[in-house]
Formats: structure tokens, sequence, C-alpha cells
């Protein structure tokens, strides 16, 4: 609902920034009523972020490339995910506090979302259907075709 109403590259932006809100709510968290909240958004915005990656992958990739192209956006993905958790405690243990590092990277993930939202200007690349509307039709087997 959300792809169709504001397109791939929107809803990526979207998610991107409301996914701030994650560790800015973690930091504030004092007991689990806000903890919970922070889960629910964080949640929220990845289902968001997560669909307009995918739909955008999709969409951009050559359809005979497409599992490659997932097999790719997994194996970045829990990179991600295995490099943040394995480098969170570190800086947690320089900085002294959690919730320092908490609120750092609420404000990283904003200006990446600020980024996608006012700055991000790639050149259009055709979609997958512009590309194949482009391809000349292979002749039937019946009909002759010109030199």
């Amino acid at each position: 609902e959300i792809n169709t109403r504001l397109g791939h590259k929107r809803t990526l932006a979207l998610g991107a920034t409301i996914f701030a809100a994650y560790p800015f709510l973690l930091g504030l968290a004092q007991g689990p009523g806000l903890f919970w909240m922070a889960s629910l958004v964080g949640g929220g915005a990845w289902a968001v972020t997560n669909a307009g990656l995918t739909n955008r992958l999709m969409e951009k990739a050559p359809e005979d490339q497409r599992p490659a192209g997932m097999a790719l956006h997994n194996l970045v993905l829990n990179l991600g995910i295995l490099i943040g958790s394995l480098f969170g405690p570190t800086l947690a243990a320089q900085f002294g506090d959690l919730r320092e590092v908490l609120f750092i990277s609420a404000g990283l993930r904003f200006i990446a979302g600020f980024f996608f939202i006012f700055c991000h200007n790639t050149p259009h690349a055709p979609s997958t259907h512009q590309l194949q509307a482009l391809r000349p039709e292979p002749p039937s087997p019946g009909r002759a075709h010109a030199p």
C-alpha cells in the first residue's frame, strides 16, 4: 500500500528516516513501556524500509539476475547486522554509556534518511519493464522477416 502510493524510492526514504526513532527511543527508555514502543516503531520502520529495498531491487534488476541480487542483498544486510552487533558494545565501552551510542546512532540514521529524502539524486535508470519494451520481438516461426 505505501509502496503503491509513494513509490519505492520515497518508501525507502520514509522508512530510513523513521528508523532513526528506534535507537532514540531505546536511549530514552527507563522501563518496559518505552522499550516496547521503540520495538514497535523499529519493526514498523523496518517493514517499510525492507519493502522499499526489495521492490526497488526487483524493479531495477534484470529478471534473470534477480536471484543473485536478492542473495547479495541478504548477504550485505546480514553482514551489517553482524558488524553492528560486534561494534555496538565496543563503542559503548569507549563512550562509557550505551545511551550516548544509541543517541549517536539515532542522529546518524536521521542524517541518512535526510540524505535519501533531499540529496539522493541519481540519474534515472530504466526499469526492467522499460528495457523489455525496447527489445525487438523475435519473429514468429511461420513469418519471414526482412533482412
